[in-house]
């Protein structure tokens, strides 16, 4: 999948509900080759915040991999704050990625 592809369907997971919510929805698979795809485009820091949101769910994939209820999915946001950083850098570097990656493809 292409750089393009892989941040048009995973950007919308993030924007609604930041790494949480993309890892819950089955997609963290996703991350390692948007990660390479954004490092071959030299657009470094979207690469490096997915690489600190893979180290991240490292830590939390005990958490983060189990079904949740929507209750439980909820709580997540409280019980794993680190994910709160990385998806406020995702906002802040998004409208930038989005323009480069449309140079990028142009």
């Amino acid at each position: 999948m292409q750089l393009r592809d892989l941040y048009d369907l995973l950007s919308p997971h993030l924007l609604q509900g930041g790494f949480i919510q993309l890892i819950q929805n089955g997609y963290v698979r996703l991350l390692l080759p948007l990660h390479e795809e954004l490092t071959a485009a030299n657009m470094n820091d979207m690469a490096l915040l997915i690489d600190d949101a893979l180290r991240q769910y490292v830590v939390d994939h005990d958490a983060l991999d189990k079904p949740t209820t929507v209750q439980e999915f909820a709580q997540l946001y409280q019980q794993l704050p680190a994910f709160g950083p990385l998806h406020q850098r995702f906002i802040a570097l998004h409208p930038a990625t989005v323009e480069r990656i449309v140079e990028h493809m142009g």
